[in-house]
This record gives C-alpha cells, sequence and structure tokens, in this order.
C-alpha cells in the first residue's frame, strides 16, 4: 500500500526536528521504517548512524524486520530496540569509565521486589504498614524523576517517606555490591555517563546522527533526558498520539509530547488522521470520548473502510450477566466463521477477569489470560537462569543462592548465611567465601561434595561462556544438572510441563543464537532480562485473548469487548477526584476502544460486589460522553435503565455496605475558600473553573479536582 500525503511528508522531511502526532491504526510503524530505508537507501545514510527507540522487543524486532524487507538485505550495526536495550548495549561497552564492572547483571521485576523485601526484613519494616510493592514503586518514581536516594530522603517529610528513603539507600547499597542494576538503572546511568564523559558523549554525538523515537507519548522524565541528548544533532523524528498516553504510573505523561516544540524549536508537526485500521462508528465513538480531555493536541481521526456494525452498549444486573453476555456474543460470531482468535476481552483490572474465566471455561471457549506466570518467571527458568547470571557476574549474592540450592544438595539456610557472612566480612563474592570455606575444612563431607561440584560446574560454564554461544552453554547447564529427567521421573503432569518449558527454554536460546548478530550469553540475558509479557503473546493463537487494557496497548482485533464500564471500575475509584486522572483514564478507554477493527461492545453492570458488600454502581461518566445515535443498547434497554435500575438501588439501599452513588451537583467553592477532603484533609482553593477546581492540599499539594465527584467541603460546614 502507497504512503498518503501526510506520511511521505513524515518519511521525506529528514533534516532537523518533526513531531508525528499518529491517530490510532493511522500507520505510524509504517512511517517509520520507510524513512529507516529512505535514510539508508535513498539518501546512503549508513545504519550506524541510525538510532531507532520503541518500547517493547517485539515492536523493535517486526520494525527491524520490515525495514530489512523493504531493503532486500540484514542490517548490520542498525541501533533499534527499547531504551532499555539501547542503553544496556552502551552501557556493556562504556560501564568501566563510570567504576562498573560490564559484567552485570540486570534484576528483573520480582528479583528487585525480593531483594527490596529482604532489606525491610533486615530493617524490621512492618509489611502490613507500608506493602513491599508500594517501595518498589516509589522507587522507581524516584529513580524516573532523576531522584537520586539523598535527595529523596532529604525531601522526605512523613515517617512513611522516610522509611522508604532509608530502603531506597540500602537498596541501591545492594545492587552495587551485587554488581547489578535494575531496569531504571539502565536509563540513570546512561544519563550519568553521557553527562559526566564529555569524550563519550561526543563519541554517540558523532554516531547518532538520525534518532527515531516511537510512542513518544510514553516517556518519563529520566527517557526524555536521554532522548535530548542522543538527539543534540537536532535530526530527530518522534512518532506517538498523546490520545495513548496511559503509563502515568511510570512516570509517562502526555504533556512531554506536547511540549516538543519547546525542547527543539522550530519543529514541524504532522498530524496522521487517516486511520486503516477500524471503522468509522468505532472511531467516531472513541474520538467523541477522547475530545471531552481538555489537554491534548487537536487532531480529528478518521477511517478509510467504512462505517461498518454500530457500536453496542450492553447493560446487565450483574457480573454474571456480564459474563454469560459476552459468551454468547463470541458463541454466536464463532458459529458463523469468526475464529477465537479474533475476539478479545479487555478490562481496567485484573480482578475483573475472574466472573469471564469461569464462564469461558464452563462453556468450553478456549482462552488465554494475558499477566499470568510468564514464561521467563516460571521456577525452572528461573533456577536456569540463576546459574547463568553468576556465570556473567560472579558478585550477584541473590542469583548464587538460588542456583545453589537448585538443584537441592543439602545444602540450607545455615550454611547460606555463613557463606552471606563470610563474604561480607572479606568484602568477597559468595563463590570466593564459600572456596575459602571448604579449603579451610569448614564445609565438608556430602554436603562439601555437593558444593565443590557446584563450583566447579559453574566454572566450567564460564569457560565455556568466554568462546561459545548461548545455547550451547545453556545445554550444558541442563544436562550438568540433569534437570529434565529429574522433571520427567517425578511423573506428574506438572513435572512434565516443567521438563517441556526446559526444552523450551533451551530452543528459545537457539532461536535467538540464529536471529542474532550476538550470540553469546551475556547478549542473551540482556534480552530475556528486558522481555516483556505481550512480547510471549503468540499470534494465531485459535484461544480469545483475556487481557487488561493496558496490556493490550498496540494490539489489534477484529471484536473488542471493553467491560466493567462504570464509574469506580472504570474510570478507576482511585481516579474519580482528580482531574488529571479522570483524562488518564478517558485516554485508556479511548485505547481499548480503538483496539477494535470491526465489532466494538461496551459493557457494564448495575451491581459489584466489592469488600464483600454490594455496591451500586453509576454508568461510567465515558458512556455518558459517547451518545451517538447510532449506537446500539442491549441488556436493560437505554429508555428503562432509570426505572430499573431505581428498583435496584431501592433494594441495594437495604444493606448496611451499601457504598453510596456520587453526588451529581457540584460542590460550591470560591478561591481562597479553606475546604477539608476525605482523604487529604486541609486544603485551599487556588481556583475554580466550572465543575473543576484547583486546591493547594497540606498533605500531598496541588490537586485538580472535579466538584460533581470530589469527598470535599468547606471547612466549618
Amino acid at each position: 500500500m502507497k504512503l498518503n500525503e501526510r506520511q511521505l511528508e513524515a518519511v521525506n522531511t529528514t533534516e532537523g526536528a518533526i513531531a508525528v502526532f499518529a491517530c490510532a491504526g493511522s500507520g505510524k510503524t509504517r512511517v517509520i521504517t520507510n524513512r529507516i530505508a529512505h535514510l539508508i537507501k535513498d539518501l546512503g545514510v549508513a545504519p550506524s548512524s541510525i538510532l531507532a527507540c520503541t518500547f517493547t522487543n517485539k515492536a523493535a524486532g517486526e520494525m527491524k524486520s520490515r525495514v530489512e524487507e523493504m531493503l532486500g538485505q540484514q542490517l548490520k550495526g542498525l541501533w533499534i530496540g527499547t531504551f532499555h536495550s539501547v542503553c544496556l548495549r552502551i552501557l556493556r561497552k562504556e560501564a568501566h569509565h563510570i567504576g562498573i564492572d560490564p559484567r552485570f547483571t540486570v534484576l528483573d521485576e520480582e528479583d528487585s521486589l525480593d531483594l527490596i523485601k529482604g532489606i525491610m526484613r533486615d530493617l524490621s519494616v512492618d509489611v502490613k504498614q507500608i506493602s513491599p510493592y508500594v517501595v518498589k514503586s516509589a522507587i522507581s518514581a524516584a529513580k524516573n524523576s532523576l531522584v537520586d536516594p539523598s535527595s529523596y530522603q532529604a525531601s522526605a517529610m512523613l515517617p512513611k517517606t522516610r522509611t522508604i528513603g532509608q530502603i531506597y539507600k540500602m537498596y541501591q547499597d545492594r545492587l552495587s555490591e551485587m554488581n547489578s542494576f535494575d531496569f531504571d538503572d539502565l536509563i540513570l546511568n546512561t544519563i550519568n555517563l553521557l553527562t559526566d564523559y564529555t569524550e563519550i558523549a561526543k563519541r554517540y554525538y558523532d554516531t547518532f546522527v538520525y534518532v527515531l523515537v516511537d510512542e513518544y507519548q510514553d516517556i518519563n522524565t529520566a527517557q526524555h533526558k536521554l532522548v535530548k541528548l542522543f538527539a543534540r544533532r537536532g535530526n530527530i523524528m518522534i512518532v506517538g498520539d498523546d490520545d495513548q498516553s496511559i503509563y502515568a504510573f511510570r512516570g509517562a505523561t502526555p504533556y512531554i509530547m506536547l511540549q516538543f516544540a519547546d525542547d527543539f524549536p522550530g519543529a514541524k508537526i504532522i498530524n496522521l488522521e487517516l486511520n486503516y485500521r477500524s471503522t468509522q462508528n468505532i472511531l467516531g465513538t472513541a474520538s467523541q470520548l477522547v475530545s471531552a480531555n481538555q489537554k491534548r493536541h487537536p487532531k480529528e481521526i478518521k477511517a478509510s473502510i467504512g462505517n461498518g456494525d454500530p457500536v453496542i452498549i450492553f447493560t446487565g444486573i450483574e457480573p454474571s450477566d456480564e459474563s454469560i453476555y459476552v459468551v454468547e456474543k463470541i458463541r454466536e460470531l464463532n458459529s458463523k466463521g469468526r475464529p477465537y482468535s479474533d475476539f478479545a476481552v479487555l478490562y481496567r483490572t485484573n480482578a475483573q477477569s475472574r466472573s469471564f474465566e469461569e464462564a469461558f471455561m464452563a462453556n468450553g471457549i478456549p482462552y488465554h489470560l494475558v499477566g499470568g506466570i510468564r514464561f521467563y518467571q516460571r521456577k525452572e527458568i528461573k533456577d536456569l537462569l540463576s546459574y547463568l547470571k553468576i556465570v556473567l557476574n560472579p558478585s550477584d549474592s541473590q542469583s548464587f543462592k538460588r542456583a545453589i540450592q537448585n538443584p537441592r544438595r543439602g545444602i540450607g539456610p545455615a550454611l547460606i548465611t555463613r557463606i552471606e557472612l563470610s563474604a561480607k566480612s572479606f568484602k568477597a563474592t559468595m563463590e570466593d567465601a564459600l572456596t575459602a570455606m571448604m579449603e579451610q575444612g569448614e564445609v565438608t563431607g556430602h554436603v562439601g561434595g555437593s558444593a565443590s561440584n557446584f563450583l566447579r560446574l559453574v566454572r566450567e560454564l564460564r569457560e565455556m561462556a568466554n568462546l561459545n554461544p548461548a545455547h550451547e552453554v545453556i545445554k550444558y547447564l541442563i544436562d550438568g544438572i540433569n534437570i529434565i529427567e529429574a522433571l520427567k521421573n517425578e511423573g506428574t503432569e506438572d513435572s512434565q510441563a516443567r521438563a517441556e518449558n526446559v526444552e523450551e527454554f533451551l530452543n528459545l536460546s537457539y532461536e535467538f543464537g540464529k536471529a542474532s548478530e550476538d550470540s553469546s550469553l551475556e547478549a542473551f540475558l540482556g534480552t530475556v532480562a528486558l522481555m516483556s509479557d505481550m512480547d510471549n503473546v503468540e499470534e494465531g493463537e485459535q484461544r480469545v485473548i483475556m487481557t487488561t487494557v493496558h496490556q493490550a496497548k498496540g494490539l489489534e482485533f477484529p471484536v473488542v469487548f471493553l467491560c466493567g464500564l462504570e464509574d469506580g471500575t472504570f474510570p478507576h475509584l482511585k481516579s474519580l477526584d482528580d482531574q488529571e486522572s479522570i483524562e488518564e483514564e478517558r485516554r485508556l478507554a479511548y485505547v481499548g476502544m480503538t483496539r477494535a477493527k470491526e465489532m466494538l461492545f461496551l459493557t457494564r453492570v448495575v451491581n459489584r460486589q466489592l469488600w464483600g458488600g454490594t455496591r451500586l454502581c453509576e454508568e461510567s461518566r465515558f458512556l455518558k460522553e459517547i451518545a451517538c445515535p447510532e449506537i446500539v443498547y442491549e441488556g436493560i434497554k437505554k429508555q428503562t435503565q432509570t426505572a430499573r435500575e431505581q428498583q435496584q438501588r431501592s433494594f441495594v439501599k437495604k444493606s448496611a455496605q451499601t457504598v453510596i452513588a456520587p453526588k451529581k451537583e457540584p460542590v460550591k467553592v470560591s478561591t481562597g475558600e479553606v475546604v477539608v477532603h476525605q482523604a487529604w484533609g486541609d486544603g485551599t482553593v487556588l481556583n475554580v473553573s466550572g465543575d473543576n477546581a484547583e486546591v493547594d492540599f497540606l498533605s500531598v499539594g496541588r490537586k485538580l479536582l472535579n466538584l460533581r465527584y470530589a469527598p470535599i467541603r468547606p471547612k466549618g460546614a
């Protein structure tokens, strides 16, 4: 298919800064790949002078494959990958300049959380008071905002944040001792490298002549700084859609994209508004919704393929009605020839999947639940990875402790603690500490023999890794610990599946070696560490996809069910009294709707269970914002909803556990007035605009509130 006029303009504008605001389904990947091909084939630019960053390994791989297909040759030297993989590549080469051993390992999310839990135990922090997940999120948010432990501790005012600051400091110290990074460190250390070392910065200034960044609406403060360091020549094209910015919890904000011209004065702005994916009825509904956001780049999305089927809104009494409706629609459409892989059930949170799973299992509909245990998080795979990590990085004490205990060798927690204390005492690795203890006769007998065999295997693997591709090292490891035979001998269905996972891991390493320019163990572990859940979804699987909207971003399906559209579910309860959060929730709903190519179903219920009680659910404000005449209503009909919901309301009010529906009349406040928020306490109204008010709270700072929903009252009222 030929490029349209605006796509061609984006491809051919190679010099200077350019921002491409690409509506959903408007062919942004085609623009990026055609631009790279144009630079190489038509302008003679060396592939090694081009940097292209995106947000998933899958997207980066597909992008590279498309460019190679256009050029009819394999690309050597092209810098293409996620921010994390690009930074990993740079740090492997340059880390020694900042005093870091280039053999460092990258902790995945689970390993990072385990390390935080261990520090909290050491500090006797009650996990009931502060969740390890909250601590991890706070540390990640600090790093994404370029806040180091010292700065975090200096600004911590509350006991909870002071405790988190202490954990953050110890966490970074432990990572340093282990010669390890977490994901966020990859970005931060690359920024430090390019900021503090002018010679290295100049080398990459000379290297990156053309910079392309995909999904620009998803970048956070740290990534934003990194982009500016990469693109100091000024030849940069960013592509994204501010209407699809949905990762505020990772520190992302659409305002970075909206302010691109401030970073690069004179930047050219191009809108891609012609959608090649969805019907006009779907796009019109989604566009009407997102246009309610105040802070966005103006654009008008249009379909290239006609109106199509009307959007359907279904209302049921309770979640079982919703799940049964979805099952019946899938069975009906499947009986007319649609394969199960055509369907996706999308929801706001993972907790909503239960009723759908039960209904699908009861009716024999195959499904794939995205967000289950990831392949690389399965125990047998994590065990193998722990060996490979200490082969590469002997200082990785966390991986050492896992490897030496899997498979079981009679080496228990008591000996592990002794090894760990010895390592800390002599400032040595646990491997060296164990070796010294054995030489001094402190570990003998059966346990000593097991430890000796373990150390010998690790050293043999390390020697192999210096000369051989990853798959040969992994094959030697699998044979060395006899894991496949041991699992098969257990004779259970679960152990057989785990043995097959080990075999699949070996197959993956072999495929990696064939597809990659670098087949080393170091390169393989780097790729594995940065894998995301959606990288593992098999295309063409004859199963319904069931996932959150966040995880579905970037995917498309002929038929989409977007479920749970009630205030408090979607938009989420935590966002109801904050205008910026509502705008993010609205963008999230827009993303969910625009995953649909041919048919879109929006579903809601009148009652949901919450904390053991029945919650009366108000219709999502998002449904009220898309009142199109083309929409078809099913379930409780639109014209009778009010009466039926009144009946439900009468029934639910009899329960003491009822959650009160949000008020509809805005609270009357005026500028300068002191108000009280149910959760945040006292605050001063800074300004009022329509139903919205900006309030400066003593506890949490400035918040933009919707006066119809925020739990506030004038002080003294």
